[in-house]
This record gives C-alpha cells, structure tokens and sequence, in this order.
C-alpha cells in the first residue's frame, strides 16, 4: 500500500497463537471509523515472526454483537448505531479491545484512547486485502472476538469503489456476511453505480447495478 511508510514492532515472549490467547472470548465488536494512521508492525514471538497492518481508526459508532435465540448475530439498522442498547461509548469499547500490556511501545499507546479520544488500533495480516488501506479510508468492521484484530471489513463511501471492476466490487462485499453489513453495503453500491450511470457507458455498469440490487434485496 502506498500511503504506508511507518513501521513498528515488539517483542512477544510466548509462542505467538493470538487466536487462543487474544480473540478467544466474547462475540466481537461492529463498528464504522476513518483511518488516520497506518503502519506495518512486525510481532516477533517465542516462535515465529508475523507481520500485520496496523489500522488506527477514528471510531464513529460501535456495538457490542448480539445473537439471538438460534445464535445469529443480530442486524441492527445502521441509522439506529447510536441508539442501540449494545452501543459502547469509548471507554467500553477500550475496555474490550485494547491491546495486552507490552505489546505497544509506550509512544504508540499515547496516539490511541484514552490519550487521544475516539482513537483505537486494529491488526490485519499484512498479506489480507488491509494492505490496500489508504489514510482516510472510511471501514465498517467486525473484530476477532472481544479483540483488536479485523475479523472482517469494508469500505463504506463512494470513492473505496470508483476504479474497481464488478469483480473486485463483488469480491469486496463477500465480506459483508451480516445483514447489518449487506445494508451498509448495499448503500454504497447504489452510491457507485449511481456515479457511474452519469458518467456514462463502462463495461462494469450493469455488473454493479445487479450487485447492488441482489444486496438491497438481501438486506
């Protein structure tokens, strides 16, 4: 990704398995934010040596996820974020996703909540589709877990899918598996193949507009 130059890294001295040690307890976090800091950061375990992206959000909106009594997550209407009962304010959500201690060097926690308010940290391998991150990238997302790391995301404006073919575009909203995400999704393509239906003929028109009508009918 060309808008990543910074790196970081730190020493772990456990066997490094962060899904057994890090995102094994709770259903996760759904939220919505805008990238304003990335950097490579490089975990060197007992072990092995791993390489993620770390995403620093400006967090709009976060819940807590919820399933109902057949243990599926519950949708919840993007326009009802801030009203719902599982709405965490900043310090809940810190509570639930922070970081374990040692892991970020002292000035790297000084950027995040509670020293910055709002702010919050999240990893991705550095092989996933994060490496694709830009500054000011706007996310909905989905954690590993009670944990900082992506279990899922993606793009929620207009320009995330201007200059992606209808196959990129789907490839994008296979990540979006929760009626919650499809909504939020489906608003998007509208957006997308709304522009591009004023600019005139391109040969993925058609190919978004059928996306977006099966995901407003899912949704």
């Amino acid at each position: 990704a060309a808008s990543i130059s910074e790196s970081s890294s730190s020493d772990y001295k456990k066997p490094w398995r962060p899904e057994e040690d890090f995102c094994s307890e709770g259903l996760g976090v759904e939220g919505e934010g805008k990238i304003v800091a990335l950097r490579f950061h490089t975990a060197t375990a007992k072990d092995k040596v791993e390489r993620y992206i770390a995403a620093v959000l400006e967090v709009s909106c976060a819940f807590q996820v919820e399933l109902d009594k057949y243990g599926v997550a519950l949708p919840i209407d993007p326009k009802q974020y801030m009203k719902t009962s599982n709405s965490l304010d900043f310090d809940r959500l810190h509570a639930i996703i922070a970081p374990p201690e040692g892991l970020l060097s002292k000035p790297l926690l000084q950027r995040l909540h509670p020293e910055v308010p709002g702010v919050f940290e999240f990893w991705a391998l550095a092989t996933s589709e994060a490496r694709h991150f830009n500054l000011y990238d706007e996310l909905h997302f989905k954690t590993q877990g009670d944990s900082f790391f992506f279990n899922r995301f993606f793009h929620t404006k207009l320009g995330d899918f201007h200059g992606k073919e209808g196959g990129q575009v789907r490839s994008v909203c296979l990540q979006a598996t929760s009626t919650t995400c499809l909504v939020a999704c489906s608003r998007s393509l509208k957006a997308s193949t709304s522009w591009l239906g004023r600019v005139g003929d391109d040969r993925n028109v058609q190919d978004l507009r059928q996306i977006g009508r099966d995901l407003v009918a899912t949704g």
